[in-house]
Order: C-alpha cells, then sequence, then structure tokens
C-alpha cells in the first residue's frame, strides 16, 4: 500500500482505503477509512461486510515517513493488496474578513503617517536650533510702497482748477549718532509719560545736533499729484506747559524741555534705497548711509525763535510713495562747528519747532 499524500503538518485529515483487487473469499468492495487526529493516534477500520479488522496505528504512521500497513498487518490477504486510491485532506485555514483587513490596513498607515509627522517636527526643531541666528530682521526685506493713486493721473483733466493747499508731512523716523563713538547705538526704546491712567508712550521726534551727534530722519512722500518738495524748519516759541494735572482728563501733563537751537547746520541728502526704513536698533555712525548732496546750510540765531523765522531748502522732485532720507548736522568746515547746537523735541500736534517735509501741488 502506497499513500498518495503525505502532510508534513500537524493537520485533522481523513482518509478513505479502497482495495484495487480483492480475494475470491470475499468478493464485496473492501473501504478502509483512516482518521487522524493532532497529537491522538489513528484509528483503522474496514467499514465492509464481515470479518472486521480495527486496528490502531501507533503515532500516526502516516504523519511520518513510514508506509502502512505495518509489519503487523503484512500476512493479511486483503490488506496486503490494499492501496490507498483517495486521500481528502480537511485543512481548515482561518482567513481575515473585509472589515479586518481594511482595519489592519488603516492601522498600519496611520502609524507610518505619525512616525513621518514626527520625524519631519524633529528635523523642524533640529534645524532651527543649529541656526546661526533665530532673529528675523524684516527690514532687510526692502518691499515697494503699494501705489494707492493708480490711474489717478488719467482722471485729472482740468489743469486751471487751482493748487490744493501744501501738505506738512512730519517725520515717522529720527535716530542719532555719534562721530566719537562709531559703533555705539544711540537707541532710546520709548519716551513715556505717567499719568493716571498709566503710561503713555509719546510721539514726539527729538532732533539733536552738535559737533559730535547729528540727526537723521525719514519721510514718506503722501498724496499724489503732491510731488514737489522741500524741508521747511519753523520756530516758534513752545506754549506754556498746563497745570500739573488736566482740568478735562485729570491726567499729568508732559513738560518737554525748552528748545535750543543756534550755529550752523547743514541738511543732506543721503543716498539709500527709496522704499528702505532705517532700523534704530542699528543706526549708528558706522553704519549710516552715506551722503549724497548738500541741500542747504541754515545759520540759526540765538533770537531766531523768538522771531518766528522760517527756514526752507531749494525744491526738489519728491515721487508719491516713496521714503526719502536725510541728516541735519553741524556745518563740517571747523568754523561751523563752533558754537553748533540744536535740541528740540517735535509734536505731532504741530505747534512749537517743526521740521516737516513740505508737498505741494506738482500738476501746474
Amino acid at each position: 500500500m502506497s499513500a498518495c499524500c503525505r502532510p508534513n503538518k500537524r493537520l485533522s485529515f481523513h482518509l478513505t482505503l479502497t482495495s484495487l483487487s480483492l480475494s475470491k473469499s470475499d468478493p464485496a468492495p473492501v473501504k478502509w477509512e483512516i482518521a487522524l487526529a493532532h497529537a491522538s493516534p489513528g484509528a483503522l477500520a474496514r467499514t465492509s461486510s464481515p470479518p472486521t479488522y480495527t486496528r490502531f496505528m501507533s503515532n500516526s504512521p502516516l504523519l511520518r515517513d513510514g508506509v502502512y500497513p505495518t509489519d503487523e498487518f503484512e500476512d493479511d490477504p486483503i490488506l496486503a493488496r490494499v492501496n490507498v486510491c483517495d486521500c481528502a485532506v480537511n485543512h481548515t485555514k482561518h482567513r481575515p474578513s473585509k472589515s479586518e483587513t481594511r482595519f489592519l490596513r488603516l492601522s498600519i498607515c496611520a502609524c507610518i503617517a505619525s512616525l513621518l509627522y514626527t520625524l519631519l517636527n524633529t528635523s523642524l526643531l533640529l534645524r532651527r536650533q543649529l541656526s546661526v541666528s533665530n532673529d528675523i530682521n524684516y527690514l532687510d526685506v526692502i518691499l515697494p510702497t503699494p501705489n494707492s493713486y493708480y490711474g489717478l493721473q488719467n482722471a485729472y483733466r482740468d489743469p486751471t482748477a487751482p493748487p490744493p493747499p501744501p501738505i506738512h508731512n512730519p517725520a515717522f523716523f529720527a535716530g542719532h549718532m555719534n562721530a566719537s563713538a562709531p559703533s555705539t547705538v544711540l537707541f532710546k526704546r520709548h519716551d513715556s509719560q505717567f499719568t493716571d491712567f498709566g503710561t503713555i508712550y509719546t510721539t514726539d521726534r527729538r532732533f539733536v545736533v552738535n559737533p559730535q551727534i547729528s540727526t537723521i530722519f525719514q519721510f514718506r512722500v503722501q498724496d499724489w499729484g503732491m510731488e514737489k518738495c522741500n524741508i521747511t524748519l519753523t520756530l516758534s516759541p513752545s506754549p506754556s506747559p498746563p497745570s500739573s494735572h488736566s482740568h478735562e482728563h485729570g491726567t499729568k501733563s508732559h513738560t518737554r524741555s525748552p528748545s535750543t537751537l543756534k550755529g550752523k547746520v547743514d541738511i543732506w541728502r543721503l543716498d539709500i534705497d527709496s522704499h528702505k526704513r532705517l532700523d534704530p536698533q542699528t543706526l549708528t555712525w558706522t553704519t549710516r548711509p552715506p551722503r549724497a548732496s548738500l541741500l542747504k546750510s541754515w545759520e540759526l540765531t540765538d533770537n531766531a525763535i523768538e522771531q518766528r523765522r522760517r527756514y526752507e531748502t531749494p525744491e526738489f522732485k519728491c515721487a508719491s510713495g516713496e521714503i526719502v532720507t536725510f541728516e541735519l548736522a553741524c556745518r563740517g568746515d571747523g568754523e561751523g562747528e563752533e558754537g553748533c547746537e540744536v535740541d528740540f523735541n517735535q509734536p505731532r500736534e504741530g505747534f512749537g519747532t517743526n521740521l516737516f517735509l513740505m508737498q505741494s501741488s506738482s500738476l501746474q
């Protein structure tokens, strides 16, 4: 007898054995069934007419290399002619359902995505820590000021209309430099005053000029069609300080120091990009913009404030939206440095001493 299949795993299966040649004394068909379990020995039983043979296979010989029948059945005339012609193996294997497969795939994808996001965040954190400087200087990015008067030149059709009044444009920036300390930043973060409501930061611009210190100031040119400009300095006595408490809001007043203007000063136009704002925290004598041209020299007298004097530079062209930069310094010929002293606060309210950009109509 030979086996038509020999499993190499511990499986549960059922074998049906049918004889191919029958003896004359037993003409009935012979059918053998062998049942094997995982660990228990199999059973051999003859299911046809008597005589009935029942034997047990020791240690499931079909699971090993041995071939059934054993020596115990070699003398049996029927079992000697038995061949295995039908071998049916019932192998039960668990297959996951579609929902289980889908859940498993989603779990794997979620784990992979979490790992990738973790690696990305870690790399970004390390990159930021390893950078030379985490400070972003937005002043290095020079962006042009958008034109809010686009196409207005095409709409202006009446050149005989009366010109609009001039614009008194105050400086939005005023910074100081010290020639005797070229690398020193003369930056004061805030001018403040204490009131009953808390600390109020003033919008005054301070101009200081002496033989060592000069002041750089910037204007942003405003309306279209007002592109004839000059620098104007108007001198007038500051109003007398009010009482220590305001009768309207109950706040303490901010006392301004008296203005000092005397000596010979120069107004320089600086060579700088027309859209760049200066950084007060980095402005020094070393980092200042170079001088481009001398606009005007003024000689300030001691009684100029009482006389309400007015000083102006020649007109120059200024495009709407651009930033123009100037420097106020003592005259550098040696003679002008003697007795040169300027120190005043320019309030945004417009009273007192003012240095501003005068814009006139350029349409006529």
